[in-house]
């Protein structure tokens, strides 16, 4: 490498200081992430218009190789259903984990995208069911498991019932 036309500064990054030749470890340890903090964080900074989870979900449907994709309304819930490959069941166990990976093409991904968007409009409860695995959330909590599917994936928003007008 020819440092004569490299800046001084960078240069200089090429070969350790005399200060940093020999490093001394002091300590270490661990440190906690309040985890609903951090999700109301990631619901409120995910999406520009929060009604485009209905385009991540559609997105997480595309990249599982469907032959098949519904959106339709069933009752107070809003649910995208669709064949191809089920969203891994770790998924299914934490969901938000998919928001980390860095593989912008995992539907996985899209999907979580979807669930935050879908969480800042105070919805009744959210659903998703694939693979023989079940994730569901509501006010109350998370709680995951196995269902029976029928060899698609569904995805699903329970809206709060309208407030009447007395």
């Amino acid at each position: 490498m020819n440092l004569s036309k490299v800046p001084p500064i960078v240069a200089g990054m090429s070969e350790p200081g005399p200060s940093e030749e020999k490093g001394e470890h002091v300590g270490g340890g661990t440190f906690r992430v309040d985890r609903a903090a951090a999700l109301e964080k990631l619901k409120k900074h995910q999406l520009a218009d929060p009604w485009h989870f209905v385009r991540a979900w559609a997105r997480a449907a595309s990249l599982s190789g469907p032959t098949r994709v519904d959106f339709f309304r069933s009752g107070d819930a809003s649910v995208l259903r669709f064949d191809g490959e089920p969203l891994p069941s770790g998924f299914l166990d934490s969901p938000y984990d998919a928001m980390f990976t860095g593989d912008l093409s995992a539907p996985e991904r899209h999907a979580a995208i979807g669930i935050l968007g879908s969480m800042r409009f105070a919805p009744a409860g959210i659903e998703v069911r694939s693979g023989g695995r079940r994730w569901s959330w509501s006010a109350s909590g998370e709680e995951s498991g196995d269902s029976a599917t029928s060899g698609t994936t569904e995805l699903s928003v329970r809206w709060p019932a309208p407030e009447a007008n007395v």
